[in-house]
């Protein structure tokens, strides 16, 4: 996995990012246009689990899955429930997640939304141990995920929809930083 800052994306068993391929509950992720996926994007709070399967799984998932492939599972609707989850951390990261799911056979659904922000600036120590400032380096993410559920007998049918809007500080390199760049992802 690497993480910079404000994008994060994962990479296994050697292969690089674009050969990792990224599925929410089965479904690919990754862009047709360079095959990376940005995980930034995806609110792995909401996810009930995560599969990893290592080495080629290209006969399984189709091609682009050299080193890998990470399944993020969505949790399914079990029974009448709510819950709620806040916190803060470093780098100015704030965060709420809020879930509410109900189930009375054969439907069922899940509705979950999160929040996530962290600060813009942070200091940081270089080679020659000086110490400088990082700026424009915020991310602000909000995403609403609705899942429902048919299941009666051997049927079943599941539908689902997320919506993430992601807008971040692009800072640029240490060497050639950019004060002001901003990037928006839908």
């Amino acid at each position: 996995s690497k993480d910079y800052g404000n994008l994060a994306t994962i990479g296994l068993r050697g292969a690089n990012t674009e050969q990792t391929l990224i599925l929410l509950d089965g479904v690919r992720l990754n862009s047709a246009q360079d095959n990376l996926f940005d995980l930034t994007t995806l609110p792995l709070t909401l996810a009930q689990r995560v599969e990893v399967v290592r080495g080629n799984s290209s006969a399984l998932y189709g091609a682009n899955s050299i080193g890998g492939l990470v399944n993020v599972i969505t949790p399914e609707p079990e029974r009448f429930g709510a819950e709620a989850t806040a916190g803060i951390g470093s780098f100015g990261k704030r965060y709420l997640t809020a879930s509410h799911s109900n189930r009375s056979a054969p439907l069922g659904y899940v509705v979950a939304a999160s929040l996530s922000r962290t600060g813009d600036s942070y200091c940081y120590r270089d080679t020659s141990d000086s110490v400088h400032k990082r700026v424009n380096s915020d991310i602000n993410s909000q995403d609403v995920m609705a899942k429902g559920v048919f299941a009666q007998g051997p049927h079943r049918a599941s539908l689902l929809g997320e919506y993430n809007v992601t807008r971040r500080g692009e800072p640029g390199p240490t060497s050639w930083p950019a004060d002001s760049a901003r990037m928006d992802d839908y």
